[in-house]
């Protein structure tokens, strides 16, 4: 049997389990395999889940017959046979713990594991980041001081604790290279699978916005990016092209702002504040804006830029980490450190012209990328089976 680990991507609160926003990837994984050992072998499915889980929003696990659930307080209530696997589709640091104990106990069972990057290795300590946490930047020598000792402790129990798993998947060639280790035992990436639902042109309009996804996560840099914006505003003031952000709300976005002395009266003029979207409302969002403006400061895969590609979209992108490789010559490239630089891609994709041609260009890589996912989703799950090509 293949067992999906769920434990470590999900919060309990109350006693009730809610999913986190890394658990999405784990959700569409454990949908591939599932259909998969549906079709080339009949093998069954557990998925572990902590005991108090709601599944009124997942009851579909409950009604298939080839999915076994089980609820449990910790991954070692669950008995395995030897011939089993268990696979993370989700890993941090302490699952990486979690994962050591658990080859202790048992010895001959198959581990898999996903590791999306090595963030404590590409996230470099930024000043700004502090203004998420407290406003203060004059406390940043502390946060710097922090950021170190989790990068070494972290570095130190990687290469103990990585050598645990059988076989690490992550999701880029650039995560490869950072995850890559002596004490690794097998390595390979294969990009991400994107499901969406193909929304026809009565369903929605064009609108003039530019979209900008996860705007509570200082490495998504969104700082930097009102800076840049309301500069491009002010010297632009006839062009009436807003900024839509998702993942943060109205009443953080201001107080952000104004820790930054930013002018707090453009939100709700210029700047819009989306909250939380549901996967839905976030497909038709793709859908309707100009252009993707995602200035990460660092990324596994990107899979936002991935995600505006499938829908057709132009973006403007930083030039870092494992960005460039995912989406290639059809993207507009920006210093994610650099304001005047994230100010010349926004000027640029505001011309028609400029933003046409990178349309024209994610024409093409759109055909390349869907034919590169479906060649990984069979070599992925051939991992599973022990197939070779």
């Amino acid at each position: 049997m293949i067992y999906i680990e769920f434990l470590s991507t999900i919060l309990i609160e109350n006693s009730v389990a809610i999913y986190s926003g890394g658990v999405n990837y784990a959700k569409r994984t454990f949908s591939f395999l599932n259909e998969e050992s549906k079709k080339s072998c009949n093998q069954k499915i557990g998925a572990i889940f902590p005991r108090g889980f709601d599944f009124s929003k997942n009851s579909e696990l409950l009604k298939d017959e080839n999915v076994k659930v089980f609820l449990v307080d910790k991954i070692s209530d669950v008995i395995f046979d030897e011939d089993d696997i268990l696979f993370f589709p989700v890993v941090n640091g302490s699952t990486l713990k979690v994962i050591y104990d658990i080859r202790k106990c048992k010895p001959k069972l198959k581990i898999y594991a996903m590791l999306h990057d090595r963030q404590h290795n590409i996230n470099k300590f930024d000043c700004l980041d502090c203004v998420y946490e407290n406003g203060i930047k004059k406390i940043a020598i502390f946060n710097y001081f922090y950021y170190l000792i989790k990068h070494v402790i972290f570095n130190f129990y990687y290469s103990r604790w990585i050598s645990s798993i059988d076989k690490v998947f992550t999701v880029s060639n650039f995560s490869l290279q950072r995850l890559n280790n002596k004490n690794v035992k097998y390595i390979n990436f294969f990009y991400q699978n994107v499901q969406f639902r193909k929304l026809k042109e009565n369903e929605y309009s064009c609108g003039d916005f530019i979209l900008f996804v996860s705007g509570n996560r200082p490495e998504k840099n969104l700082m930097r990016v009102l800076i840049a914006f309301q500069k491009y505003k002010r010297n632009n003031p006839s062009n009436n092209v807003i900024l839509k952000i998702t993942g943060i709300e109205k009443d953080k976005l201001i107080s952000l702002i104004k820790k930054m002395k930013l002018d707090s009266e453009t939100v709700g003029s210029d700047i819009f504040a989306l909250g939380y979207v549901s996967d839905e409302e976030l497909n038709k969002l793709y859908y309707e804006c100009k252009y993707l403006l995602f200035a990460s400061k660092a990324e596994g895969f990107g899979l936002p830029v991935l995600e505006a590609l499938l829908r057709g979209k132009a973006s403007v992108v930083s030039r870092v980490t494992s960005i460039p490789e995912v989406v290639g010559a059809c993207a507009l490239y920006i210093d994610p450190f650099d304001i005047d630089s994230i100010y010349r891609g926004i000027s640029l994709m505001e011309r028609d012209n400029v933003r046409k041609y990178y349309e024209s260009m994610v024409k093409i890589k759109k055909k390349i990328i869907l034919e590169q996912i479906d060649l990984d989703n069979m070599l992925f799950w051939n991992e599973f089976v022990g197939k070779n090509i």
